[in-house]
């Protein structure tokens, strides 16, 4: 038996078991004109996250989370979380290696990537849910700032690595 995903015809988001649109509300089985009083304006959220909204919201990015790890706050726009994270990460795994060896860290590095993985998707929601309400609060046009973030950049992971790195050698020292 195949399992055939379908996608809304009216945005293109993935039905939710194959009969409800999480995004636009369309629901199948229901005539198009019927469904102007169950459309909704744009989330925040989804002004936000672009085009990234549906791997963030149904946690489909695990392989990139594993890959970078605390440097996922840098990528998705928490530049000084993701360095402070990571020096930290260095500077634990560093204590780690030297004086447990090898495996145990290893296997404390596989341990703390998985618990990345199953939480930090939520915690940066919250995060950018905490940002869009601080803008909010703070500018009456706060749709027209959301509509100009930037949602995710591989240049701040690089400098979050670059000056992770630099600070643990300095530390090191």
């Amino acid at each position: 038996m195949e399992l055939k995903i379908e996608k809304c015809p009216k945005c293109g988001f993935t039905l939710t078991n194959n009969k409800l649109c999480a995004k636009c509300g369309y629901v199948k089985g229901m005539f198009m004109q019927d469904m102007t009083k169950y459309n909704s304006i744009e989330s925040d959220l989804d002004l936000f996250l672009k085009e990234k909204w549906e791997k963030y919201i149904y946690n489909e990015n695990n392989l990139l989370i594993f890959l970078l790890g605390p440097l996922f706050f840098s990528y998705s726009g928490f530049f000084w979380i993701g360095m402070i994270l990571t020096f930290i990460s260095f500077r634990i795994g560093f204590l780690i290696y030297y004086n447990l060896g090898l495996i145990i860290f290893l296997s404390c590095f596989l341990f703390v990537r998985f618990l990345y993985m199953t939480f930090l998707n939520t915690i940066v929601l919250w995060l950018i849910n905490l940002k869009i309400s601080l803008l909010k609060k703070h500018y009456v046009d706060y749709k027209i700032k959301i509509e100009k973030i930037k949602p995710t950049s591989v240049i701040y992971v690089v400098l979050a690595f670059i000056m992770a790195i630099s600070l643990s050698i300095i530390f090191f020292l």
